[in-house]
C-alpha cells in the first residue's frame, strides 16, 4: 500500500544515515542537516509510515500535515501502544486512549482519524507539557512525605516503590 507519496523510516535511514555528509553554512553537525532535510520531505508528503511504533517522527510528521502512520505492534491494541508512549501516563490520568493525528495501522478508520485530528495533536503536547511540569511537584512533594516517615502509599499523590512493579515473587 506503499505509494510516491509516502514517505517511510526505512527511506530516512536510507536517505539520511550516517553516509550523509552535507556541510551547509550555519548548520554544525550531521544531525541538524538531516532534521531539516526530513522535515522538508514530510512537508511534501502524504503519508509517513512508521516502523518503529516509539519514533518522534510519527508525531512530527503529522504536525506538518503527513497523515502518520504507525505499524502496529503484533498483539498489542491501538490502546495498549498508546499507553506505552511517552504520553501514556497522561492519557491514563485524563482517562483518554487515543492519540490524536496518528493512525495504528493501515485500515480506512484509522486514516480517517488521523487526518481529521491531526489539528489537535500540537495542543495535546501542549497540555501534556503543562502537566508534565506538575508532576515534578508531586514527585518533590512525595519525595518530601517519605523522607518526613510516610510510608503508606494512600499518603502519596504519584509515587511507587519500583517493588511494586515487578511479581512479589521476585521481590521477596
Amino acid at each position: 500500500m506503499i505509494k510516491s507519496d509516502t514517505f517511510t523510516t526505512n527511506q530516512m535511514s536510507k536517505r539520511y544515515g550516517r553516509k550523509v555528509e552535507l556541510k551547509p553554512i550555519g548548520i554544525r553537525n550531521k544531525k541538524s542537516v538531516s532534521s531539516l532535510l526530513m522535515t522538508d520531505d514530510l512537508l511534501h508528503a502524504k503519508y509517513f509510515v512508521a516502523y518503529d511504533p516509539y519514533t518522534y517522527w510519527s508525531w512530527k510528521a503529522a504536525m506538518l500535515g503527513a497523515v502518520s502512520v504507525v505499524c502496529p505492534l503484533q498483539g498489542v491494541t491501538k490502546a495498549e501502544w498508546a499507553m506505552s508512549t511517552f504520553v501514556g501516563s497522561y492519557l491514563k490520568e485524563r482517562n483518554r486512549t487515543k492519540i490524536p493525528g496518528i493512525a495504528y495501522g493501515w485500515n480506512q478508520v484509522e486514516l480517517t482519524y488521523a487526518q481529521e485530528t491531526m489539528k489537535d495533536l500540537r495542543p495535546l503536547l501542549q497540555e501534556i507539557k503543562l502537566w508534565g511540569e506538575s508532576t515534578v511537584e508531586r514527585f518533590a512533594r512525595d519525595c518530601y512525605r517519605y523522607n518526613t516517615g510516610a510510608r503508606q502509599m494512600s499518603l502519596f499523590e504519584g509515587a511507587m516503590f519500583v517493588r511494586d512493579l515487578y511479581d512479589k515473587q521476585l521481590t521477596d
